[in-house]
């Protein structure tokens, strides 16, 4: 693949501290959209901006806390898989295509007979049309519920399946795996990661990006993760 120069970013002027501090309050904004939510709007804010904002004060002078500290690393590794996946290239296009089709019963034809919904996997030409997974696509309904999609942005799902014996199972999932109410693990986000990256960097520096990022405040200079993000 062609290598790429990346050009002049905010990047370069930024020390490890501070693209921690920034995933880190990158992560605190959908806690505020929830807790906007929870209280009818933002007039209850007020106290929460206040606290959010004398501790993003003192993290100046102050350790950041372990478990910010590793929330911001899987943030930032979050965004940087996505950066790297790009909308440009093939798979970010496949992305923007599925979601626009709305084709989630292929996605879950595809869970069905792979027990897994891997990027790749899920924008798998050959295996959508596979006439075994057809069957399985056809048995699968998507329905719109307004009072669901009044929650947003909190995303919540209720899945029913119905047996052959009539036999009727549901579940509601109150929040999509990845989100702040249902956060995923640091293995979880390694493994997306990989899953984005490896076909664009490769496996050795896929490997080698993912362990400068979650070893960042190890890191001399934050200009040293420029090389890892060029194919």
């Amino acid at each position: 693949m062609h290598k790429q120069q990346l050009p002049l970013t905010p990047l370069n002027l930024m020390d490890r501290r501070s693209v921690l501090k920034r995933g880190a309050a990158a992560s605190a904004l959908p806690f505020l959209n929830a807790t906007a939510q929870a209280t009818g709007g933002t007039q209850d804010l007020g106290e929460t901006m206040r606290v959010l904002s004398e501790y993003m004060a003192q993290a100046a002078v102050s350790p950041l806390p372990v478990d910010v500290i590793e929330h911001a690393k899987q943030h930032i590794m979050d965004t940087l898989a996505a950066i790297v996946s790009g909308g440009k290239l093939e798979p970010g296009k496949a992305a923007y295509r599925y979601l626009q089709q709305h084709v989630s019963p292929g996605k879950c034809s595809i869970m069905g007979s792979k027990r897994t919904a891997s990027f790749k996997a899920a924008h798998d030409k050959a295996r959508m049309n596979d006439p075994l997974t057809l069957v399985q696509r056809s048995k699968v309904v998507l329905v719109k519920d307004e009072a669901l999609s009044a929650l947003l942005p909190t995303r919540v799902a209720i899945v029913e399946v119905v047996l052959k014996d009539g036999t009727h199972l549901s579940q509601k999932v109150e929040a999509v795996r990845g989100t702040p109410l249902n956060p995923m693990t640091r293995q979880e986000v390694i493994d997306k990661a990989i899953d984005l990256m490896n076909p664009v960097l490769g496996q050795v520096k896929t490997k080698q990006l993912i362990r400068t990022v979650f070893d960042l405040e190890t890191l001399p200079r934050v200009q040293s993760l420029r090389p890892l993000l060029q194919a």
